[in-house]
């Protein structure tokens, strides 16, 4: 039975690719180095450092944690600012508050953005427990920060669903042994995340409540079966 969401925050919750991008852009030319759009958002759902790592090119690789660390100052000094709620996405959060369901925010921000972004969109009160980058050793695709939302929660990964707009959500979120769905709101395509092999592919935010609904309904029928 599905006790517990888990959702990434930028690209499911809150639209910030401009922003990051803009962010990362500017961080990047710093360092001399010049990069596209498209280079750039294929590499989102991970760390800004993993992030930093694959566009840097060899020589300068090792300024990774720098170049990121730069580029997460730009996003919280304004760049953020211009940020907007995925449709829906506070009404997905309240629906399934009201169904019981216990829900945590994982995302490869730093604390100060995550926390930042979840206070602008009023989506904070609705969160029983959110991770961020800061807190672990590995980002995603390893399922280091759903592992340590599954521990904050009292979980086990069995009993927790993933919802991520990026390969990289549903990577973490198979490592980690929990079951996943992915949204084309965001970093991948549906094609994309298709490709994963996700439990489940959705459109939009919004159609994990029905998700939720019908899960729910799968697990009672079931048990009132075998009674």
């Amino acid at each position: 039975m599905v006790q517990a969401v888990i959702f990434d925050l930028d690209g499911t919750l809150v639209d910030t690719s401009q922003c990051h991008i803009a962010a990362w852009k500017k961080a990047l030319s710093e360092s001399g180095v010049k990069k596209s759009h498209r280079e750039i958002r294929r590499q989102f759902g991970k760390s800004s450092e993993d992030i930093a790592r694959s566009l840097l090119p060899s020589r300068i690789k090792r300024n990774a944690r720098i170049v990121a660390e730069r580029k997460d100052d730009l996003f919280l000094e304004k760049g953020y600012e211009s940020a907007e709620a995925i449709p829906g996405a506070r009404k997905t959060l309240s629906s399934l508050k009201g169904k019981g369901m216990t829900i945590a925010v994982c995302s490869s921000n730093p604390r100060v953005t995550v926390e930042t972004l979840l206070k602008r969109f009023r989506l904070i009160r609705l969160v029983d427990v959110y991770v961020s980058m800061d807190e672990v050793r590995r980002g995603k695709p390893a399922p280091d920060i759903l592992l340590l939302a599954a521990r904050g929660m009292g979980l086990q990964p069995s009993t927790i669903l993933v919802v991520g707009d990026s390969v990289y959500d549903m990577a973490a979120g198979k490592s980690a042994g929990m079951r996943t769905a992915g949204v084309a709101s965001g970093a991948s395509s549906f094609d994309e995340l298709q490709a994963q092999h996700p439990d489940f592919l959705l459109h939009r935010i919004t159609e994990v409540i029905p998700l939720i609904d019908k899960l729910s309904y799968a697990r009672k029928h079931s048990d009132s079966e075998v009674r």
